[in-house]
């Protein structure tokens, strides 16, 4: 009992710092290499998956989406008196018809404010430098919190009272078990949840600012730290040794740990080492296209809107669903939070993208990216709002393996170029597993610090970096991790990166083979979603190689088809 209360203290938890971006990811991963620098398929991988599950394409989706435009969608502070009235209400009723009504009233506010917080936090991230509108999303997350831990306590004070039997088998079993017994949370773990969230904002607005060194070190620095500070308190307040520990289990809900994934990081590091020693540095890595890559908002949706038929039925009505309401925003990095996400705008059921634009191919990729997360959002809505999470390493395959196949229109994309975009395609994808891996121990070795300074954080990036065979002499490489968001407002979210693009290099073989067959399975991995199975779980079933069995021969393999694809290229130049 005392294990499921702090789990679920810890779910409203996760929602506070995630509602903004539970799929954050794409314009945001640029790689280090902007701080430091300006195939063969298997045979037996490809009979394996042919016969892990039986391809057929998506269905269109029978979920209702709500016919509202993103222009005419307004957020504003929700005002919680009626919520409060409602939720004392239900705890005290002996109606059995009323509880039921009192329930479905509840949970549609809920999604409302979740809703509105989400709208708050893409209008702040489009004028990061707002404080007003940075104060509302301060707001918004205290209501939205503040609002999760009323519910669970009215619940579990419903579900015990005269109405409980109603309300149990309204609801169902699983849900009455998860909120039987729930304490609500405590001052202190209240005021960590808005600490962090003054925190979080504060360094989105900082990122944006021109500052010097010393300032970076003095203000963003010190800000980490006391960042880093309130995690580790959080996670011993809600009973364990590590804040690792506990977000690999209560936040993430991961079916590996932070030692499965140490393991990983250490079994990268050859492939890392021989990746940034030669692979990171080739010419073909950074070379421009002499075809047009700075694609406008309406042109980057038109690749979508012009491709998803090739894949499914389905991803082609969640494409137009997404054009047709304009669910999307894209600007400038430079005017805009340099940020790339997918969230769900739960009120409309209405997906939704954000993504700050570059001018270069780094686009289009992220764009494929991200409309993965979409594709996935827009099929298997959120079952429970206030309990649901789903691996988020699953859902890192469903945009990473979108990118893996967009590979099949990189002739129609960029017409003689495609073997560089294909070289690109590969550095990006080894980077994500490097990367992923390097910010994973990272935050380790910080966190299990409580001493470590700023300056000596920074320090710890440079020796953890190094290790995977990344250097550089220029001081402000120290402070490159200052650049990666996940480290403030996602921590340990980074190993995500790294463990599902083990699962879509594996696509990304089979569709060097068979496109139409990897698009098959692809869509079969994206109908089985993310909240029904866990990661390792999810690739045990559809026949992917799991690396807690091992590193995956797909690492090797695509630092061998690159070297192959870089040399080819280097000849032909």
């Amino acid at each position: 009992m005392q294990v499921k209360r702090k789990k679920l203290t810890a779910l409203l938890l996760a929602v506070a710092c995630l509602s903004a971006a539970l799929c954050g990811c794409g314009a945001d991963d640029v790689p280090i290499s902007e701080a430091i620098r300006g195939g063969s398929v298997s045979e037996a991988l490809s009979s394996a998956l042919s016969t892990a599950v039986s391809p057929k394409p998506a269905a269109p989706s029978d979920n209702i989406h709500a016919d509202v435009d993103y222009a005419d969608m307004t957020w504003y502070v929700y005002d919680t008196g009626e919520f409060f009235e409602k939720a004392e209400r239900l705890s005290e009723t002996a109606d059995d018809g009323e509880a039921v009504e009192l329930y479905e009233w509840l949970m549609a506010e809920y999604a409302k404010v979740y809703t509105l917080d989400n709208l708050a936090y893409i209008d702040f991230y489009a004028h990061p430098n707002d404080e007003t509108i940075s104060g509302a999303c301060r707001q918004l997350d205290s209501i939205v919190n503040e609002a999760g831990n009323v519910l669970c306590t009215s619940f579990s004070d419903a579900l015990s009272g005269p109405a409980g039997g109603a309300l149990s088998a309204h609801i169902g079993s699983d849900k009455a078990n998860a909120l039987d017994g729930y304490d609500e949370q405590t001052d202190r773990e209240r005021e960590i949840t808005e600490r962090v969230s003054e925190l979080t904002l504060q360094y989105n607005t900082l990122i944006m600012e021109d500052l010097r060194f010393d300032e970076e070190t003095e203000k963003i620095g010190a800000l980490y730290r006391e960042l880093v500070d309130l995690h580790n308190e959080e996670a011993q307040l809600a009973g364990y040794d590590t804040y690792a520990d506990y977000a690999y289990e209560a936040i993430y809900w991961r079916d590996f740990t932070p030692d499965d994934a140490a393991a990983l990081c250490e079994a990268v590091k050859p492939y890392a080492r021989e990746y940034f020693s030669s692979l990171y540095t080739q010419e073909a890595t950074y070379a421009g296209f002499s075809v047009d890559t700075d694609l406008t908002e309406s042109e980057l949706v038109g690749l979508i809107t012009r491709y998803m038929p090739r894949v499914s039925d389905g991803a082609a009505e969640a494409a137009e669903y997404m054009n047709e309401h304009g669910l999307y925003f894209m600007d400038s990095a430079d005017r805009v939070s340099d940020l790339g996400f997918t969230t769900t705008l739960e009120q409309y059921n209405a997906p939704f993208i954000y993504l700050a634009l570059y001018g270069n191919d780094y686009d289009i990729q992220n764009m494929f990216h991200e409309f993965g997360h979409y594709y996935d959002a827009y099929v298997n809505p959120t079952p429970d709002l206030l309990l649901s999470v789903g691996s988020l390493d699953i859902f890192e395959i469903h945009s990473t393996g979108m990118e893996a196949l967009s590979t099949g229109w990189y002739g129609e994309i960029y017409g003689d170029e495609a073997e560089l975009a294909r070289i690109k395609f590969l550095d990006s994808a080894l980077y994500s597993v490097f990367s992923g891996c390097l910010f994973d121990e990272f935050q380790r070795a910080v966190y299990a610090d409580p001493t470590l300074t700023p300056e000596q954080i920074c320090q710890t990036f440079v020796t953890v970096a190094r290790s995977y065979g990344l250097r550089s002499f220029d001081r402000e490489f120290s402070h490159y991790w200052m650049q990666v968001n996940h480290n403030f407002d996602s921590p340990f979210y980074y190993i995500s990166y790294a463990v599902s693009m083990l699962a879509s290099l594996q696509i990304y073989e089979l569709a060097e083979n068979d496109w139409a067959q990897a698009a098959n399975f692809y869509n079969d991995l994206v109908s089985l979603g993310a909240f029904d199975y866990t990661y390792c779980e999810l690739l045990e079933k559809v026949g992917l190689e799991c690396f807690t069995d091992g590193l995956p021969a797909c690492v090797p393999q695509a630092v061998k088809d690159m070297e192959a694809l870089c040399l080819a290229w280097d000849e032909a130049a």
